[in-house]
Parts: structure tokens; sequence; C-alpha cells
């Protein structure tokens, strides 16, 4: 449950030698090129920019040197190699660039008829491509993508592995969503077949049209009953009763300057029905002063001993997922190196039950017997499972847009209470949804697909195994602080299936640091007094009333909320 490959993990970075989207002229062909995608060409609609590509190849093709043309030694007409009546495969850079397109990409490439030769002749070629990538998200319309994509013979896949080393994207994050969509284009183009078996698997999928479609009728019964869990709740409402909210701030700080847990562990029903979703979290830690191989070896140990883990060694990055896939087994606890800092707990697939947040206590503990901390460095990622929100765009797009309208809150609540400030968002950055939402599920994956954003589509396909990744919590090992952030993620995404239909608010969207800034600069001890503080706690209010349908559930978050602080962003 990290950032599912070493590659894309927090510690890489665009390389330092090569700007973004640019990088050095492909070898060979490419050398003579002296026309590239521009910003400009990104906002075009498809049949303006298949048109402007078309004139690209045009000025393109006559700057690359001609071929030779056979004689009687028999010379290759394509490479110009003396190949006399032998058969032979072209060297990959005598192979002419043209342009190719899909609906959201144009790519300048080497002519794809002539690779799989090439490629199956080498075992193997680097490829390099130039590509803009459209995304109607910012400005300027798209991306702009380039390098290298490594093709392995016998043509059937991408190397994923070096993505990040070999191609950079101008929005600056290592092995991106736009460079994966430019990679599987390539193949696209390059794999004759490569499409026909993906619609052959496409006409397959409609043998299980029936089931599917039971999948949908429970899911429209599950949102239902959704809204009348939360209709006969009865909660007293924050944004309505005011005092009720100071009533739990002020016991939460008398609590916190009592020495007291602010924010208390709940055992029974601590989810109030929300934890009918799977999830599972994510905790890193570290130590003081450097990793301890000795108690990193005891507290695999540890969990063993306490019937949490079947292992009694720590276990390579994301190993033990490659080698039995998620469990819902209570042994199913993983520590797992981790080379941004000096370990990572990851759990199985849990539920809300008293075992559960006990385990979640035994674990905490176990790390910090041994000397384990929460640090700048340390991140906690909370996946909650989604199966019941179907294939509809609409429940994904309503989860996005309650994360936009409240993520200053969030990060405020996600922030180590310990060191007052949150780690940063470079490995979890907003990424605000458009207007209206995506058209479709596979465009709202496509465009949340990244470990660098703090809400991971990733796992959204469709289907039973569905679920989403909150990576903007801070780590912790304080177990009631770990449930609060597993709640508030149980909460979001409940309310979004619950809420679906509701239109979006575009005039409440919320940017990390507002508060702060509308404050002056004052955090945690600052006392705002009167409307400005009722202004400053409006969104929590609003935040906590749209998750939580429980009193228990909106004072433990505000327990949460009086020991953090706002972020400056």
């Amino acid at each position: 449950m990290g950032s599912g490959r070493r590659t894309d993990h927090q510690h890489h970075h665009v390389h330092p030698g090569t700007p973004a989207g640019g990088g050095a002229a492909p070898a060979g062909a490419a050398g003579a090129l002296v026309t590239e995608p521009t910003s400009a060409d990104l906002a075009l609609d498809y049949d303006t920019r298949l048109r402007r590509a078309t004139l690209l190849e045009s000025e393109i093709i006559p700057t690359l040197p001609p071929p030779p043309a056979p004689s009687a030694n028999e010379r290759c007409a394509r490479c110009g190699q003396f190949v006399g009546a032998t058969t032979h495969h072209c060297p990959l850079d005598t192979i002419p660039y043209v342009t190719r397109h899909t609906p959201t990409i144009g790519m300048l490439m080497p002519d794809p008829h002539a690779l799989p030769g090439a490629v199956n002749f080498a075992g193997g070629v680097l490829l390099p491509v130039r590509a803009a990538v459209d995304d109607p998200r910012i400005p300027s319309g798209g991306h702009l993508v380039a390098g290298e994509v490594r093709i392995a013979a016998p043509l059937t896949h991408i190397d994923h592995d070096d993505l990040g080393a070999r191609l950079f994207c101008s929005c600056g994050i290592s092995d991106c969503r736009h460079a994966r969509q430019v990679a599987t284009a390539v193949l696209d183009q390059v794999v004759p077949d490569h499409r026909q078996r993906a619609t052959a698997s496409r006409r397959a999928a409609t043998t299980v049209l029936t089931e599917l479609a039971a999948d949908h009728q429970a899911s429209q019964r599950a949102h239902q009953a959704s809204i009348d869990t939360a209709a006969d709740a009865g909660s007293v409402s924050y944004l309505d009763d005011f005092d009720a909210f100071q009533q739990a701030y002020r016991q939460a700080r008398r609590r916190h300057d009592a020495g007291e847990p602010a924010v208390p562990l709940l055992l029974e029903d601590a989810t109030g029905g929300l934890g009918v979703r799977g999830f599972g979290v994510e905790l890193e830690f570290d130590f003081e002063g450097g990793t301890s191989r000795t108690a990193l070896r005891r507290i695999a140990s540890d969990l063993r001993d306490a019937g949490l883990s079947q292992h009694s060694e720590m276990l390579g990055y994301h190993q033990g997922r490659r080698d039995g896939g998620y469990t819902d087994a209570r042994d199913g606890w993983r520590l797992e190196a981790d080379s941004t800092v000096a370990g990572e707990i990851v759990s199985p697939i849990l539920f809300d039950s008293p075992q559960t947040w006990t385990d979640v206590q035994t674990v905490c503990d176990i790390v910090r017997q041994h000397g384990g901390i929460v640090s700048r460095r340390t991140g906690g990622h909370v996946h909650v499972g989604t199966a019941n929100f179907d294939h509809e765009v609409g429940h994904h797009n309503r989860l996005l847009h309650l994360v936009d309208t409240h993520t200053d809150t969030l990060f405020r609540l996600a922030a180590n209470p310990i060191r007052g400030r949150h780690r940063g968002l470079f490995w979890c950055s907003p990424s605000p949804a458009p207007a209206n939402g995506y058209a479709t599920l596979t465009q709202a994956r496509d465009y949340n697909y990244s470990h660098n954003y703090a809400i991971n589509l990733g796992g959204v396909h469709g289907g039973a195994s569905d679920h989403v990744e909150y990576r903007m919590w801070d780590s912790s090992l304080d177990p009631a602080i770990i449930q609060t952030q597993v709640k508030l993620s149980l909460g979001l995404t409940e309310a979004a299936f619950r809420t679906s239909a509701q239109p979006r608010a575009t005039t409440d969207i919320e940017r990390v640091g507002q508060h702060w800034r509308a404050v002056g600069g004052r955090g945690r001890g600052a006392r705002l007094r009167g409307e400005e503080w009722r202004s400053s706690t409006r969104s929590f209010r609003a935040l906590v009333d749209t998750v939580f349908h429980r009193s228990v559930d909106k004072a433990q978050a505000t327990g949460l909320f009086a020991i953090t602080r706002w972020q400056r962003g």
C-alpha cells in the first residue's frame, strides 16, 4: 500500500541534468530535428492538432538524412547497410520519425512499422519519443513528455521500472501518469496486435454483463441505505450549533493541558457503521540517530510473536504484496524496507472491530518500544475500499470535490501534532478536479493516478478490489490519531457515495494555507475571538457534519483539530 514501485516513491526526482519535458535530442535521425511540440499545441482540439501534426510531419521528414538508394551492391534502402541477399534489421537510429496520435496524446517517434524487427533483433530497444499530453486542468492545456521508453522483446510489454529515470515530464513529477500514458500509447503503436488484444478483452468482458448488472443494483441499494442512515442519525450539527463544537473543543483542550490524550481511542463500534468498508494503513517510522538494523529485527520478531505477522524479519519493499497480495488475515501485518525512512508497517485489510484497534495499538507499542518515532519524513497512508462505487464516475467526482472543498482543513488535521507542521505537499499534492468533474471512470483514474497526489485513484477500475488511497496524512504512532485519520478517510468516502448527486459549489474550493493567511499567520494557541474564531472553524465544522453522523465521532475529530494548527501551504 505504498508508492507501488521503488521508482515512483518519494526519493525520486526529475533528473537534474535534463529540463522537465525536454531532454537531449534522440541520437541518429532524431538529432536532425529542429521542431518539437510546443505548449501552444497542447490547448488545441483534436482535429486542429491532427492537421497541425500533418504539417509538422511534412516539415520534419525532409530534415532527416535521406536513406541511401539500393544499388548493385544491394544496400538496404532504409539504412544503407551492405546486406546482400541476407535478411537483416535496420538499426534504430536510422528509422525515420513520424507523428502518431491518440485522442489525448500527440507523439513524435520512430516509424512504428519499422520497429518490431529492430526490437526482436536486439532483444529490446530504448525508443526515443516526444509527446504532448492533453490535461484540461492546467492553463496551457497539457504537458510535454520527452525521453526514452524501453521496449522489451518479444514485443509484449513496456518496461515501467525505469520510466522515472528515462521519461521526463513538464509536470515535474517522477514516473507521473503522463509518462505512463505515453508509454502505453507507444506500445499501442509499436505492437500491431496490442489494441486488438485489448479489444478482445473488452469483448470478453461482455460475458459478465449480468454479474455487473447485479453489482450495480447492489450498489444502488447500498447508496439508498447510506442516505437513510444519515437521515435517521439525528446528530447535532456543528454548523447549526456552534456551542456544541465549542464544548467539544474546550473539553479536548482541557484534556491536553492536563496531560491526557486530547483524542480518545474508541474500541466498540468505533466508526458507527463506516467500517463496513475495508481499509488498510501504512505507517512509516524513523529512529533517532539513523536506522538500527537490530531494532528493525526486534520489531519484526515482536510482530510475529504477537500473532500479527508471519515474518520474523523485515521484508523487501512491498515484497509481501508481490508474494501473496493483499490479505485480511490477522497475522497479515508486515514490516517492509523503505529507502526514504527507517521502515514501514503495512497492515492487512482491516474492518472496524475491537480486535482491529487493539492490534493497531499493539503495533504502535512495539515500534515505540524499540525506539521508533515519527519525523518530518514519515507519512501515513489510508486505503479505503470503494467496490460499491461501481462504475459510477459521479461517486468519484464527488469524492474529489469534497476533498477540494476541505483541502486546507484536511491538511491541518493531517499534520503531526508533535511537530505542528505538515511534512510538506510535494509527495501528497492536492490535485483539484475539473469544475464539471470527469466524464468517465477511466479519465478520473488516469488524471489522479499518482503517488504524488493527496488522493490516489490508481486502484480504481470498477471492480470488487477497488480502493482509493488517502496520502495527505502524516504518520503517527498514536492509535487514537490513526483511528481518527482512518475515520475521516472512511467518512469522506461514504459521504461521496451518499451525496454524489449534489452539485459542486465551485466557490468553496480551499487551498492549503488560506486559513493561515486569513488569520495573519496565527496558529495553535492564537486567541481568535468572536466572528473571527467562528469563521476560522467553519470549514472544519462543515467537514465533520458532512462525514460523520454521530456526535462522538465529531468530538473525536475535534480533539485532533484542537491540537493541530493551520498550515502555511
